[in-house]
C-alpha cells in the first residue's frame, strides 16, 4: 500500500471509505481503527462485490492487513 493510501485511511477515520484488495474484492466500509505498528486496519462493512463470502455478516468488524490492500478512493455515495 503506498503512502498516499495510507494518509487517507488515517484521515479517514469514523468515515466510510472504498477499499480494493489484492484478491479484486471491492468493499465499501465504516473504518475503525488503523495501525500504523500492526499494519492493518479495523472496519465495519457496509457493503462488498462478494456476497457470497459475507452474507448477512454486514456491520461487523473486519480487519485487513496493509498488504492486503490495493487501492482506497473516498466513498462518495456513502459520505459519513
Amino acid at each position: 500500500m503506498n503512502v498516499e493510501y495510507f494518509d487517507l485511511l488515517r484521515r479517514s477515520v469514523d468515515k466510510t471509505v472504498k477499499i480494493t484488495f489484492t484478491d479484486g474484492e471491492v468493499q465499501i466500509v465504516s473504518l475503525i481503527s488503523v495501525s500504523e505498528e500492526e499494519c492493518d486496519i479495523v472496519y465495519d462493512l457496509i457493503s462488498s462485490n462478494r456476497t457470497e463470502v459475507h452474507g448477512d455478516r454486514k456491520a461487523q468488524a473486519f480487519l485487513a492487513r496493509f498488504e492486503e490492500i490495493v487501492v482506497v478512493e473516498p466513498d462518495s455515495e456513502n459520505p459519513k
